[in-house]
Parts: structure tokens; sequence; C-alpha cells
């Protein structure tokens, strides 16, 4: 049986973003990955929200429906500072963003192009080499019929 498609993003996203100049293959489909310091930079990738839409809109329709769902996927760069901190986030944000854009649909999963909708910075300076994280927030559609949420149409 194939992956749920939530699951199948999560792994086209992670694919299209292994193997960027700054991160390398430190790329991980997990929030709660605890990254130690071999894994900096690195990237942790994975969703959070999901909103379903039927066609039926107002009228009922017999199942199965056609689902347009809209996931937010993030894709987080975690970095240590060595020199410039911010810039290393943004230089992990530039190659993300880049790889992104070659490949929009994710080898067709997406009925639209992934998009990129926010990026939230943050710094811990609690130890002698302080983190940062870039968050970014990107939404993807991908079409399902309502019995076979592991089938991208």
């Amino acid at each position: 049986m194939p992956n749920h498609v939530r699951q199948q993003i999560r792994e086209a996203f992670a694919a299209q973003v292994t193997g960027l100049v700054t991160s390398g293959a430190r790329v991980f489909q997990s929030r709660f990955y605890n990254m130690a310091e071999t894994d900096l930079p690195g990237l942790k990738i994975y969703t959070e929200q999901e909103e379903i839409a039927d066609n039926a809109g107002t009228t009922y329709q017999a199942s199965p429906d056609l689902q347009r769902r809209t996931i937010s996927l993030r894709c987080e760069a975690v970095a240590r500072a060595t020199a410039n901190l911010d810039d290393t986030l943004d230089k992990m944000c530039n190659e993300v963003e880049k790889a992104i854009a070659a490949n929009p649909t994710l080898g067709g999963l997406c009925k639209v192009q992934c998009w990129l909708v926010s990026t939230d910075i943050n710094m811990d300076d609690g130890s002698d080499r302080p983190t940062g994280n870039a968050v970014m927030v990107w939404k993807i559609v991908v079409l399902t019929m309502s019995n076979t949420p592991d089938v991208a149409l």
C-alpha cells in the first residue's frame, strides 16, 4: 500500500533539498529529531497542518469525493554560529528556495506549485556558540479522492 500523500510530499520535498551546498545530506524528516553538532547545518522537513476541501461545496455528493488538500510543510534550516549566523541561515533559505523552484510540483505530486508563505528566524544565544533556525512554511496543494488518500491525482 502506498504511503499517505502527506508522507509522499515530505519525502519528495526532502529528496529535492538533499545535497544542497550548505546542508548536504543532513536532511531529516522529523520535527523532533534532536540535531547533534555533526548534523549542523541541516534541514528538518515536517508537516503540521492540512486543510481539506471537497468538490461537493454545499451540495451533498456520494462518496468518494474529490478532495483538494492544502498541506502546510515546514522546512527548518538549523545552524550553529561560526561567523555570521544570519548569513548562514539566509544562504540555506536561498538554496532551498532555488531547489524547490527548479521543480515546484515535486515531481508531479502537486497540482499547483509549492509556494513559500513565510519564514520565521529564531536565535538561541544561550550557549558559547549560538544556534539559529529559519522556519520556512510552504503551501502545497494535492488532489486525492476521499477513499484513496495515498494516491495523488
